[in-house]
């Protein structure tokens, strides 16, 4: 489960620039994401006219690069939409209203005041922004925003709300957690990055040890199909029907220059910033030089997941995930930031360590975790997984790959907590899995998921490497010989103790 206390809405939360100028203007976060949105005034090509010679050699496969750093992740994304020339197709959880995702919204503006078609599904259950902003984006001619299953927040009144939650508990529940970026049909981003501040290493409190995957060739069209699968479905409502008041053409032509005025002030970062915004095509080209081509699967679920009237009830992804672990000969690897597993889900393990399958599982330690409430659903079931033999692991909280991938953690005065929340598996060493999908019942059985599957050696070495980097004592508690909470406070050991009673287990 993906909705975590650090990201939250505030009802009280709206989309004025202005009062978010005066907050961000001295962070040095700022300052790396103004440099980003800047780079579209320096960089003068087009994505399909790079991307698809490289693609005409690899006819029928698909050009894979792990972006396993959130700076990384946020250069590719600025990039695309900075030298997007025909569409954008973005799919998020999660978009908050906080430095990286105003600046994200700047980019798709400012790609469709230069007549790329920008479309925008993103789910209704933590969507921030006022209705006003809203608008004002969607009035603007290439730009189309549908919000996916609006019976919590969008366009619901409290009663109404309230009304949802206990006649349809079900598909208030069921939630849309897939996580694409597609432009030009040729190019696309997914994995488990939400667009907030905290995806992208830049949250001083607290940020997530991530993992995109950046794609070009064959699977780009697969994605594409899904998305106007979602777009087209009646579960994605169109905003002007959310909000049938639009603002006036001056209220809207304000809100979007407030946009362009907050991304553009030179006066936001410093003059050392200038290199990165110099540096950003060669950096994206040197990416490009590391695709690796292989074939590639797209593996979706349905909007609204399953028929079935209670919360269990398997999806498309569910089913070929449990295929593909199931088709293990050897060795599975498993980094997800929550293991939440009910008793079909335990058989299944159980069987597969029965059989002899070396299974590793690197999940998120007590003191680490953004979300108790998960965390108890597998505290309930840590000892029975180490009696099969299943060895675990738990992520520090202050880990030493994070110097190694936070690219700007020397300049921070504090260290932020480092939390998983890659999803990613690898199996016998030849199939690679990178996506939105979480080993809890939400994922199983409730919300949307997406993710590529990728039967390459190479490519499934690189993400066991990368794996396997975050298993090293000096990151993570192995819980064969060591107590992961010995340090933990007494406070946090009791809220535990106290979601570890209620009845709560499908919904984590």
């Amino acid at each position: 489960m993906v909705v975590c206390s650090q990201i939250l809405c505030d009802d009280k939360i709206n989309f004025k620039i202005q009062d978010l100028m005066l907050k961000t203007i001295c962070s040095n976060l700022l300052s790396l994401l103004i440099s980003l949105e800047l780079a579209g005034n320096f960089c003068q090509a087009e994505v399909k006219s790079i991307i698809q010679p490289i693609i005409d050699q690899h006819p029928n496969q698909t050009g894979t690069y792990l972006l396993e750093k959130g700076q990384d992740a946020l250069v590719a994304r600025a990039w695309l939409a900075a030298n997007a020339r025909e569409s954008i197709n973005v799919q998020y959880f999660i978009w908050s209203v906080d430095p990286v995702g105003i600046l994200a919204i700047e980019a798709l503006l400012s790609a469709a005041e230069r007549g790329v078609k920008v479309k925008v599904i993103v789910d209704d259950f933590l969507l921030q922004a006022d209705s006003k902003s809203l608008s004002a984006l969607d009035a603007h001619e290439n730009i189309e925003i549908k919000v996916y299953n609006p019976v919590v927040r969008t366009g619901v009144t409290t009663i109404k709300k309230y009304y949802n939650l206990i006649n349809n508990f079900k598909k208030f529940n069921q939630r849309m957690h897939d996580k694409t970026f597609t432009v030009d049909r040729v190019a696309g981003i997914t994995g488990g990055r939400n667009m907030a501040d905290e995806y992208f290493d830049y949250d001083n409190q607290y940020t997530f040890r991530d993992r995109d995957v950046l794609v070009i060739g064959d699977v780009v069209n697969k994605m594409e199909q899904s998305f106007e699968l979602y777009w087209n479905s009646e579960l994605a409502v169109a905003l002007k029907l959310l909000y049938p008041i639009e603002p006036t053409k001056k209220e809207s032509l304000k809100i979007q220059k407030d946009l362009h005025d907050f991304a553009s002030n030179p006066e936001n970062y410093p003059s050392n910033i200038k290199e990165s915004i110099n540096n950003l095509q060669q950096h994206f080209e040197k990416i490009i030089d590391d695709f690796d081509f292989a074939k590639v699967e797209w593996l979706f679920d349905l909007p609204g997941k399953n028929l079935n009237t209670d919360l269990s009830g398997l999806g498309h992804s569910t089913k070929k995930i449990m295929e593909v672990l199931e088709s293990a000969k050897q060795t599975i690897l498993i980094q997800s930031p929550y293991l939440v597993l009910d008793q079909a889900a335990l058989t299944f393990f159980h069987k597969l360590a029965k059989r002899g399958i070396k299974i590793r599982i690197i999940t998120n330690s007590l003191e680490s975790t953004d979300n108790l409430a998960a965390f108890s659903g597998y505290h309930k079931i840590r000892k029975q997984l180490l009696a099969w033999g299943i060895q675990l692991y738990e992520f520090k909280a202050y880990p030493q790959i994070e110097e190694t991938l936070m690219q700007r953690y020397k300049d921070l005065a504090k260290k932020p907590i480092f939390a998983i929340h890659a999803k990613s598996f690898v199996v016998d060493q030849q199939i690679a899995y990178i996506g939105t999908f979480n080993l809890d019942p939400r994922s199983i059985n409730l919300n949307t998921e997406v993710g590529v599957l990728i039967k390459n050696q190479l490519i499934a070495d690189k993400l066991k490497s990368a794996i396997e980097e975050d298993l090293k004592p000096e990151n993570s508690y192995n819980l064969s010989f060591e107590n992961p909470e010995k340090d933990v406070s007494f406070a946090k050991r009791l809220k535990l103790w106290f979601y570890k009673l209620l009845p709560i287990q499908k919904l984590l």
